[in-house]
């Protein structure tokens, strides 16, 4: 702010004086997770909808989620730009990280085995550095009508004489 000191007379020059603040780290991130819904045998992707974070004094790209357990029935893969197919993507192991831009970016999915399940989850840590939350994020698996259909014959009743 500007300011200059005066007697009611006379008026000294006007001079500026600067304030600096430091940020600090001391708010713990949030976060918030949704179900991902993902059709048997394909892919889907891990949107802020399904994974979302939030802290008040970390930029989103600082945001980082580290895989601690794995899916059972897929994997999650992380594209390297968001028009590349799914199945493209890297394969994430266990501790391998992404950033939550990387999710706002949409370039973390999941891709189902094609098993028939019907849900899977997998396990994932977000740290601002200096907090960190750990949280689950569960799987919908919509099951496809992809199995062969069967005929059964039916003979009737029969009954001893």
């Amino acid at each position: 702010f500007l300011f200059y000191v005066t007697d009611g007379t006379n008026q000294s020059p006007t001079y500026r004086f600067n304030i600096s603040i430091q940020l600090t780290n001391d708010e713990e991130p949030v976060m918030l997770m949704e179900n991902v819904v993902c059709p048997e045998g394909h892919g889907a992707m891990v949107t802020n909808v399904s994974l979302y974070a939030h802290d008040m004094d970390t930029p989103d790209q600082e945001l980082t989620f580290s895989l601690r357990r794995l899916p059972e029935h897929g994997n999650l893969r992380k594209r390297q730009f968001s028009d590349q197919d799914m199945q493209e993507g890297t394969i994430l192991p266990v501790g391998a990280t992404f950033s939550y831009q990387d999710v706002l970016d949409e370039l973390i999915c999941y891709i189902h085995d094609g098993s028939e399940t019907q849900s899977d989850e997998f396990d994932v840590t977000l740290t601002d550095g200096q907090f960190t939350e750990e949280g689950k994020i569960k799987v919908t698996v919509g099951l496809l009508n992809d199995e062969a259909p069967r005929m059964t014959i039916n003979r009737g009743l029969q009954l001893p004489a």
